[in-house]
C-alpha cells in the first residue's frame, strides 16, 4: 500500500487538538508522516504544544507554523505541497479510531481510480451515523464499539458518494497531480473547497467513495464557528456558480439514500453489542530455528486469548512457516487458527524482532501487544489477568504512566518461580506472590516475555535497543521506562511458563549456576558493558552488575567447558564494547 502522509491544519481549539494528536499517534502506522501545521494560532498553549512534541523528536511528526493566518484551504494546501504522497487531510477535532487509517489504505488499494475516501462519522452530512445528514451526539458513546460494529457488518463495498466530507478526507497523489490542489483564490479560509475539488476529480474520470467500515468522530467546526453561517452562505453560492449541478447531485443521493442499508446492519449490531470495549491484544512471537512443537503449543495457547497473532521469524531455517505446513503442527494448532508470519531473510535479532512485532500490532489495531518468547507458553488465562491487573494499576494512576505489566515466571522443568524485582543499592529487593494471590507487585524490570505493552506507552518510551541485538534488551527498556517516570508490574495471578538460561548447574554443592552458550556469553558481557555509559541506567544497578559480571567470568572459568572458548568470547564481547559496536556478532576467524 502507498504511504499516506495525514495534514492536520490547526487553529485554536487547543483540547481538542491535544487529543487529536494523541489518538492519531497511538492508531497510525509508523510509516506514515504525521504533518501538523499552525495556522498561526493566537492560544499561546498551541505554540508550548508545538515545543514539546519538537522536543520529543518522534520521527513521524513533522512541524510546521504559518508566520501569518492563511486560512483553512491555504494551510492544507502547503501541507499537500509539502509532500509527494497520498494525504489524508484531518481535521483537529476529529476522535480517530484503532485500525482507522490500514482501513483506508486499503480501501484506496482496491480501486486506483478512487480519488477520495471519507469515512463515517457522527458529524458528517452525508456520511454521517446513525441519523442521515445530522450531527449525532456522542453522549455515551463508544466509538470504538461503533466503529468495530461497521468493521463487522461492511462488505466493505465502499460505494460512490458526489463529494467528500472534509473533516477526513483520503485524497490520491495522482489526483492532485492531475487537478490541482484546492482553489484557495476562490474559497478562500474553507467551506466549498473539498466539494469544489471532488466536483472536479469527476469530471477528471475519479471516484469518491465512502469507506464503509470504519468510523471516525467529529466535534464540529470550533475553530471558527463564529464565521461559519457567513462562509457557508458565501462559498455555496460560489460554488454553484463553478458547478451548477452540483446541488441536483447532492440532492438526488439524500432522496436515495444507498448508504440506508449499511447504517441499518450496524445500528443492528450494535444493538446487540456489550457496552463495554474490549481492548484488542496483538501477541508478538520471535523466532530463531525454535522447537516446532512447543512453539506450535504456544500459539494454540493463544488462540482464544489474543486478537492477532504475530510470529517475526528471525531467519530460521527451515522458516517457522514452513513448519506450520508439517502435518503434526496443522493437527495440533488447527486449520482455522489464523497466524501473521512476518519472515525475515535474516536474523535481526531480538529487539529488532519486537519493533518490527509492535509496528505491525499497531497497524492491526492492537491496542497492546504481548510480547514471547519462543519457548514460552503462557497460562489459558495468562492475557485476560494481564489485562485485568493493568485495568487495576491504571485506575489507581494515569493510565500512560504504566509502560507494561508482567506475569509471574515458572520454569517448567524445575517448578522454580522467579519473583519480581526492585532494584537497591547493597541487594535488590526479590518479591514472590504467595500462592493464588491476586495483587500486582510495583517493579523495576520485566522480562521481555509475556510482557503486555501498552502500544500508546511503547510509542512514547521508545522501541527496543537494536544495538543490544539479543541480551539486556527488556532490561534497558524497562530502565529507561522507569527513567521516564513510567511504571513497571507484575501481575501475580498471570502465569508464564518460560525457560531461563541453556543450563544449569550446582558448584560448590549450594551455587546454583545458570550457564549459557559461549554466544550468549559474548552478547551478555558486550551490551552489559554498552550500558554501563547508558545514563538512564540506574548507578546502583551498575555497580552491582559489574561485581555479578566478574564473578560470572570466574565461575565460568573454574567450572565450566570450553573454557578457552569462553575466554575468547568474552575478550571479543569487550573489544566490540570498547569499539562501540553492536548488534549480530561477527566473527572474523
Amino acid at each position: 500500500m502507498n504511504t499516506v502522509d495525514v495534514i492536520i491544519p490547526i487553529y485554536n481549539a487547543f483540547e481538542d487538538v491535544v487529543r487529536c494528536i494523541d489518538r492519531v499517534r497511538r492508531h497510525t502506522a509508523s510509516d506514515c508522516r504525521i504533518v501538523l501545521i499552525d495556522d498561526c494560532s493566537p492560544d499561546e498553549r498551541i505554540a508550548a504544544l508545538f515545543a514539546t512534541l519538537e522536543a520529543e523528536a518522534d520521527a513521524r511528526i513533522v512541524l510546521l507554523k504559518n508566520s501569518s493566518n492563511m486560512g483553512f484551504v491555504n494551510t492544507v494546501n502547503r501541507g499537500m505541497s509539502s509532500t509527494s504522497n497520498d494525504v489524508v487531510l484531518l481535521n483537529s477535532d476529529t476522535i480517530v479510531t484503532t485500525r482507522w487509517l490500514e482501513k483506508v489504505r486499503i480501501c484506496a488499494a482496491s480501486d486506483r481510480s478512487i480519488g477520495t475516501i471519507t469515512p463515517f462519522s457522527n458529524n458528517a452530512e452525508i456520511c454521517s451515523f446513525p441519523v442521515f445528514c445530522q450531527n449525532n451526539s456522542l453522549a455515551g458513546v463508544d466509538i470504538e464499539v461503533v466503529s468495530r460494529a461497521m468493521e463487522e457488518t461492511a462488505t466493505p463495498a465502499y460505494p460512490d458518494i458526489p463529494t467528500a466530507v472534509g473533516f477526513c478526507m483520503f485524497i490520491r497523489r495522482s489526483l492532485l497531480d492531475a487537478i490541482g490542489l484546492f482553489d484557495a483564490e476562490t474559497f478562500g479560509l474553507g467551506y466549498g473547497e473539498e466539494n469544489d475539488f471532488c466536483m472536479r476529480a469527476i469530471h477528471a474520470g475519479y471516484r469518491n467513495v465512502l469507506c464503509d467500515d470504519t468510523f471516525v468522530a467529529h466535534i464540529g467546526s470550533r475553530s471558527f464557528s463564529a464565521k461559519a453561517v457567513a462562509l457557508k452562505k458565501r462559498n455555496l453560492q460560489l460554488l454553484l456558480d463553478k458547478h451548477p449541478q452540483y446541488l441536483n447531485l447532492v440532492q438526488r443521493f439524500i432522496a436515495d439514500d444507498p448508504l440506508a442499508p449499511i447504517r441499518a446492519r450496524a445500528q443492528a449490531r450494535l444493538a446487540n453489542k456489550p457496552a463495554t470495549h474490549q481492548p484488542c491484544v496483538a501477541s508478538i512471537t520471535v523466532t530463531f530455528n525454535p522447537a516446532p512443537m512447543r512453539l506450535a503449543e504456544q500459539i494454540v495457547a493463544l488462540g482464544t486469548q489474543v486478537d492477532e497473532i504475530f510470529i517475526v521469524d528471525n531467519g530460521s531455517a527451515p522458516s517457522v512457516k514452513s513448519l506450520f505446513a508439517r502435518p503434526e503442527i496443522v493437527a495440533l494448532v488447527g486449520e482455522d487458527l489464523h497466524i501473521n508470519f512476518i519472515v525475515l531473510e535474516e536474523n535481526q535479532g531480538l529487539a529488532s524482532g519486537f519493533n518490527i512485532g509492535m509496528d505491525a500490532s499497531r497497524m492491526s489495531g492492537a491496542e497492546f501487544g504481548l510480547l514471547l518468547d519462543q519457548d514460552s507458553i503462557p497460562a489459558a488465562d495468562m492475557v485476560t489477568r494481564l489485562l485485568a491487573g493493568y485495568q487495576r494499576v491504571a485506575s489507581e494512576s494515569a493510565a500512560s504512566a504504566v509502560a507494561a505489566v508482567g506475569p509471574r515466571i515458572v520454569d517448567s522443568r524445575d517448578k522454580l518461580d522467579y519473583p519480581f524485582t526492585r532494584l537497591g543499592w547493597l541487594d535488590n529487593q526479590h518479591l514472590r506472590c504467595t500462592s493464588g494471590q491476586q495483587k500486582t507487585i510495583a517493579c523495576d524490570f520485566l522480562i521481555s516475555s509475556g510482557a503486555l505493552i501498552p502500544i500508546s506507552a511503547f510509542d512514547k518510551i521508545g522501541k527496543f535497543d537494536d544495538a543490544l541485538f539479543i541480551d539486556s534488551v527488556d532490561l534497558e527498556w524497562c530502565c529507561r521506562a522507569r527513567a521516564r517516570q513510567f511504571s513497571l508490574y507484575g501481575v501475580c495471578d498471570a502465569e508464564l511458563d518460560h525457560r531461563l538460561g541453556d543450563e544449569r548447574r550446582v558448584i560448590l554443592k549450594q551455587i546454583n549456576l545458570v550457564v549459557h552458550t559461549p554466544l550468549r556469553i559474548y552478547y551478555m558481557t558486550r551490551n552489559r558493558i554498552r550500558l554501563y555509559r547508558y545514563p538512564h541506567m540506574p548507578m546502583k544497578w551498575k555497580l552491582k552488575d559489574m561485581l555479578r559480571m566478574a564473578a560470572k567470568f570466574v565461575a565460568l572459568m573454574l567450572f565450566v567447558a570450553p573454557r578457552m572458548e569462553y575466554l575468547r568470547m568474552t575478550f571479543l564481547a569487550v573489544r566490540d564494547a570498547v569499539a562501540h559496536r553492536g548488534g549480530r556478532f561477527q566473527d572474523h576467524r
